[in-house]
């Protein structure tokens, strides 16, 4: 903000913190030009700081789903700048309101991931993670991206949530040597 430099520290979250071990890491830094924020993710929440001044205005936790042990691994800034999207590593995907951090609605639910894994005996544990999110404001479209190189294409309705369109897969073919 302006022609300054300003110093963020999280040592009163760390202190507040029940192991000292935990990591606080960012993952991710954006800019929020409509409420004039950046977005700092970690693995456990989403902290909004005021570009202006640099206080920290709001911590938002919940973002994890209370029926997995599943760390956040990245996020993207939704419709309108006023939503967001959060993935994890367990391959669920959810869209936030920005303002109040309530939960709008499941992308990607555990009944999707339970039918994908029953679907490919091969997949692995870790195959659901989404490293990559993609949201296209003009199309309506939202791209995610697993570790597993799978990217899936979905289709957001206005009011009637989202529509799988595409799932590509990068496969091998024999012979094949990976790229390093």
């Amino acid at each position: 903000g302006g022609k300054r430099i300003q110093i963020f520290n999280n040592d009163k979250m760390r202190s507040s913190l029940t192991s000292l071990n935990e990591e606080m890491t960012p993952l991710l830094v954006d800019f929020n030009p409509y409420f004039r924020t950046f977005n700092v993710l970690t693995k456990h929440d989403l902290r909004i700081y005021d570009a202006y001044t640099g206080k920290l205005r709001k911590v938002l936790t919940d973002l994890q789903d209370e029926h997995l042990a599943a760390d956040v691994t990245t996020y993207q800034i939704g419709p309108r700048l006023r939503k967001f999207f959060v993935a994890d590593n367990a391959g669920l995907c959810r869209l936030y309101n920005m303002k109040n951090g309530e939960l709008i609605e499941n992308v990607i639910e555990l009944s999707d991931i339970k039918k994908n894994i029953q679907n490919n005996t091969k997949l692995k544990k870790k195959s659901n993670e989404i490293t990559q999110l993609i949201y296209c404001e003009d199309q309506k479209i939202l791209i995610t991206v697993s570790c597993e190189s799978v990217v899936r294409v979905y289709e957001a309705k206005d009011g009637e949530g989202f529509n799988l369109l595409r799932v590509l897969k990068y496969v091998l073919l024999k012979g094949q040597r990976r790229a390093r």
